[in-house]
């Protein structure tokens, strides 16, 4: 069976579609972007593999897209409850491949065919992207509107400021702020308290086990829930550390290119803020983070330490989080066994391989 894949450059209003034809050719069209336009799209796709099973060939049609704000999620959700395989790339890598392809027109037809051909090279390897939960998706827009209200209190905030230190006083608007600023704390204590509602009902197991690592509090647990979709966005600890913008990049090629390790600006920056600002908690309240900010190299600024600190606790996340296991010191874990002597060191001839446990150095 032949996968097809087909680019989709969707916007807020359309979706440009561009679909291979053989030899190197593209059939282009658009569709809105709505309930009606994806049904459209798919009654086309079933024609064409209709024609083609016609002509004895069987096709699997496979598409991909990039991660455009919201505006996937409505065609990305209906096509795979249909039973489609459905890849969502992020932008920055189509954007790598554009240069890699030498590309300098732009255009939407250009972007779905680019779409198009890179998902020939690196769909299968990436594979199907599962839709989102329902309950994420809620938990999502409580978000959005929490974020909205804590961005209206640091602006009113900034306007109360000013009006301290202006020479003319106005009783009015110095009034108006300060109700603005009682209402929107309320409001935004409010929507955190449902969003933390909404979680001890959805993930209950989850929410204990982030509330027993000291230092995690609720604004963190919110972050990690909402952000990387109960941490199933990742399959191993290496890429939810990288995703999370606590790993340091390198750039360096022999011995004239040198730059100094840097936190990379393409992780998520919500949830790389909300880790920085728990670590200053952990640093002094967890055990095994105040011990690796008390050993890190003096030379270190605190910022620096800081980050560290937030690796480590990143890494107490994810194995609490995926072992279901509440967080207990390093005292009172129990270590895996060590390998009988003599036994060969390989899966499968004297013993399997151990557990990896949430304890590992940093």
């Amino acid at each position: 069976m032949e996968n097809i894949f087909i680019g989709l450059d969707i916007g807020k209003k359309n979706v440009d579609v561009a679909v291979p034809v053989g030899n190197g050719g593209f059939s282009c069209f658009r569709v809105n972007n709505t309930p009606e336009g994806f049904a459209k799209l798919q009654a086309d796709l079933e024609k064409r593999k209709k024609d083609l099973a016609n002509k004895k060939m069987k096709v699997l049609f496979w598409l991909v897209s990039e991660a455009t704000g919201i505006y996937y999620v409505p065609i990305h959700t209906y096509f795979v409850s249909k039973g489609y395989n459905f890849t969502v790339v992020n932008p920055l890598s189509i954007s790598k491949f554009r240069e890699e392809q030498l590309k300098i027109n732009k255009t939407d037809k250009e972007d779905c065919k680019l779409i198009s051909k890179f998902g020939y090279q690196n769909a299968v390897r990436l594979g199907s992207t599962p839709a989102p939960d329902l309950e994420i998706r809620k938990l999502t827009q409580l978000q959005v509107l929490r974020r909205c209200l804590q961005q209206n209190l640091q602006r009113l905030g900034g306007v109360m400021e000013n009006l301290k230190f202006a020479q003319i006083k106005e009783n009015y608007v110095d009034s108006f702020v300060q109700k603005s600023i009682t209402d929107t704390k309320n409001e935004f204590l409010e929507v955190q308290g449902k969003l933390i509602e909404v979680i001890k009902l959805v993930y209950p197991k989850e929410y204990k086990c982030l509330e027993s690592i000291p230092g995690v509090g609720p604004n963190l647990i919110i972050e990690i829930i909402t952000e990387t979709e109960n941490l199933q966005k990742f399959n191993n600890l290496k890429a939810f550390r990288s995703y999370a913008g606590v790993v340091a990049s390198n750039h360096e090629s022999g011995t004239s290119v040198y730059k100094k390790p840097k936190l990379a600006k393409t992780a998520n920056r919500n949830l790389r803020r909300a880790l920085y600002l728990s670590s200053l908690t952990a640093a002094r309240h967890n055990k095994e983070c105040r011990e690796l900010h008390d050993r890190l190299p003096p030379h270190l600024l605190p910022k620096q330490k800081l980050i560290h600190v937030a690796n480590k606790l990143a890494t107490q996340i994810w194995f609490c989080v995926r072992n279901k296991e509440l967080y207990k010191p390093e005292s009172q874990r129990t270590k895996a066994p060590l390998p009988p002597k003599g036994g060969s060191k390989r899966r499968g001839f004297g013993f399997s391989k151990p557990k990896r446990h949430h304890y590992c150095s940093f």
